[in-house]
């Protein structure tokens, strides 16, 4: 009797695992990574176990680059791929046409965004509980002004030592902060750099020699290192888009993923959320919607 029951315990498991979680082909041999969709360069396929998914790249950043591990602008990151919507069929880009016209059109979709932040992690300072910000998942009118692209002057930072000294201060640690990351910093022990990171949602302030809020940091490394270099596998974070105002960067414990903004709304690089249009910040004066 405790065999049958034994045998149909492992039935059950063996259909429990055949049902659950997706299962791609592409991803035999390979985990935790993001891996291209060959008969379509606008898809990409996350590998992860039983988490596995297929997704597509979003309008604005169409096209997946595998190299870059993140949706692109840039066709050229397709090599072979073929693009259904036939941009690769002249070798021209297809651009829509369609003009925006007084009367307000409704939109086929809309994305809600919820960010919350926590405190879980490593950090070997004391900082206050970040709060929760609660995204409005839907708008009552359309915005018919231009919106208002704010930028600031990038943030000069004190000139500050990149070595740790030889001998330690006893009364006094010293931190170093991370060349390619915002959440990334050194601790110095014995003349060695030992690395650490922030809690979740909070980045290295090489100035108070602490980890604080993005907005109070003013962190300023997105010119010259690429959100994917900086989505870490033990990092949480958002970081902003290059070109386009409405659309993010999450990180996700080292999954990267492009996220939208609702409709009328556009992100605020120093509060990292989305805001409406005409209080959006954007990264660059360049950033478009």
């Amino acid at each position: 009797m405790s065999h049958k029951y034994y045998v149909l315990i492992l039935l059950i498991a063996g259909l429990w695992t055949s049902v659950n979680g997706d299962y791609f082909e592409e991803c035999d041999g390979e985990e935790n990574t993001y891996i291209a969709v060959q008969e379509d360069c606008s898809y990409y396929i996350l590998c992860h176990g039983e988490d596995s998914y297929r997704d597509s790249c979003p309008e604005d950043s169409p096209y997946f680059s595998l190299e870059e591990q993140t949706c692109d602008m840039d066709r050229n990151v397709c090599g072979d791929r073929p693009f259904p919507n036939g941009e690769f069929e002249s070798g021209e880009v297809v651009e829509s046409t369609e003009e925006s016209t007084n009367s307000p059109t409704q939109s086929s979709s809309s994305v809600s965004v919820a960010v919350s932040t926590t405190t879980a992690g490593l950090t070997t300072t004391t900082t206050t509980s970040p709060t929760s910000v609660i995204i409005p998942t839907s708008t009552t009118s359309l915005v018919t002004t231009a919106p208002q692209i704010i930028t600031t002057p990038n943030h000069i930072t004190p000139h500050l030592p990149s070595f740790c000294p030889a001998v330690d201060n006893p009364n006094k640690a010293i931190f170093l902060p991370h060349p390619k990351s915002c959440t990334e910093y050194f601790l110095c022990y014995h003349g060695e750099r030992l690395p650490m990171h922030c809690s979740n949602m909070l980045h290295f302030d090489a100035r108070q020699q602490k980890c604080d809020y993005p907005e109070k940091v003013k962190c300023q490394i997105m010119d010259v290192v690429s959100p994917r270099e900086q989505c870490l596998a033990h990092t949480i974070d958002y970081y902003p888009h290059p070109v386009n105002c409405n659309y993010y960067y999450q990180c996700l414990l080292g999954y990267l993923k492009v996220m939208q903004c609702p409709l009328n709304m556009g992100w605020h690089y120093e509060k990292r959320t989305c805001v409406l249009r005409s209080q959006a910040k954007c990264y660059s004066s360049s950033n478009r919607f």
